[in-house]
């Protein structure tokens, strides 16, 4: 089984526990305070425990669990600041180390491994190649668009993952249908 990148299973909890616990405040007319709220916070949390998805954070979980349970700690507010952590990490990303995240992002919910291209070796279909001259400065910013090379029936709906994630702009270049073989170019996505 495919396993997503901890940060984004840690940002998919800390997000959907903040909505499951702001619906279901909206829901009450009366305020609902701090040891009433890490309630419904704990009720959410504690079956993820048991579930595979989120085993990879487990540890993260428990110290989670353990805040909302003690009357003196205010998990919501905790889960907020590590909202804001990860705003904040996304926001001080390089390109470079965008490219580095949508490889793993398609390693994971694609199965397609990536590797640089050596010209004495011999390419192997499923995996993404690239030019190790890059189009990226010192800087880790973006300068031209990078290369990406595929020989997979999964070409056709690469370049709509890619867009999916919303790190870059992807493009089919070039298409060998007969071959599935596909050249797709990332572009940066202005902000």
């Amino acid at each position: 089984m495919n396993e997503l990148p901890y940060q984004g299973v840690m940002k998919s909890l800390v997000d959907n526990s903040l909505l499951h616990l702001y619906f279901t405040v909206v829901e009450t007319p009366r305020i609902v305070p701090v040891h009433k709220r890490n309630e419904i916070l704990v009720r959410y949390l504690k079956p993820k425990l048991k579930d595979n998805h989120y085993r990879q954070i487990k540890r993260e979980l428990r110290n989670m669990l353990s805040i909302g349970r003690n009357a003196k700690r205010d998990l919501e507010a905790k889960l907020v600041e590590l909202r804001k952590l990860h705003q904040r990490l996304e926001e001080s990303l390089t390109d470079a180390q965008k490219l580095f995240d949508l490889l793993e992002i398609l390693r994971c919910e694609q199965g397609l491994e990536s590797r640089f291209i050596n010209e004495n070796e011999r390419r192997v279909p499923g995996f993404i190649y690239m030019l190790q001259e890059h189009g990226f400065n010192q800087a880790g910013e973006q300068v031209s668009p990078v290369s990406l090379f595929l020989e997979s029936d999964k070409v056709y709906g690469l370049v709509e993952a890619i867009e999916l994630t919303g790190l870059f702009g992807a493009e089919l270049q070039q298409l060998n249908q007969d071959k599935l073989q596909g050249h797709i170019l990332l572009h940066p996505i202005n902000a």
